[in-house]
């Protein structure tokens, strides 16, 4: 089980008791939130609920969501990682990537570096076959995301419970290689792009 992970300028790390305040100031804010559950703000109460149900989530599967630190400051921005979408039987069995930034670092790539580290966590680290990513339809910058970081649409569905037009994106391990070895290529010879 890996309780930290490092990226340029993030620290992913288990949750403690002590991130509680800075999560429920963060999904405490709707525009952050629009796109989580059922897409209202959380309480104080939601947001406790949350950190020991995902709290639970590691002990049982020995991966999870974890606390996105910013490595420069120490602050929480938000989190990254590893979940089971329960949710979304239709899914079943199968491991998501996801993240969830706070406004004032959006837009800085943050989802982008932390959604590879997760992936790299997944396929490297706990060698799963296949890494799915759910995303409201209208999330257009989650499913930037989850192309920028080599994840192709499978399909389109509903959201079980309030019907919304939901995005599916996947990748397996092999295709997590190919992508790897032609990174490794494109470093080797130089090429930008």
């Amino acid at each position: 089980m890996t309780d930290a992970v490092e990226t340029p300028r993030l620290r992913l790390r288990r949750w403690t008791s002590e991130d509680a305040v800075a999560l429920a100031k963060i999904l405490a804010v709707p525009d952050i939130t629009r796109y989580i559950g059922e897409g209202h703000a959380f309480s104080k109460e939601d947001t406790f609920s949350w950190m020991m149900r995902h709290r639970r989530h590691w002990e049982e599967f020995g991966f999870g969501l974890w606390a996105a630190e910013l490595k420069e400051t120490g602050a929480l921005a938000g989190w990254m990682g590893l979940a089971t979408p329960a949710w979304l039987p239709e899914v079943m069995p199968a491991t998501e990537v996801g993240w969830l930034v706070d406004k004032p670092h959006w837009g800085r790539g943050l989802a982008t570096e932390g959604g590879r580290a997760s992936l790299d966590h997944a396929f490297q680290t706990l060698r799963l076959e296949e890494v799915v990513s759910i995303c409201y339809a209208d999330n257009v910058a989650s499913e930037r995301v989850m192309q920028k970081i080599g994840l192709h649409h499978e399909r389109d569905t509903a959201h079980p419970r309030n019907g919304a037009r939901l995005r599916i994106y996947a990748m397996t391990s092999t295709e997590f290689e190919d992508a790897a070895r032609i990174e490794a290529i494109r470093v080797t010879n130089g090429w930008t792009h």
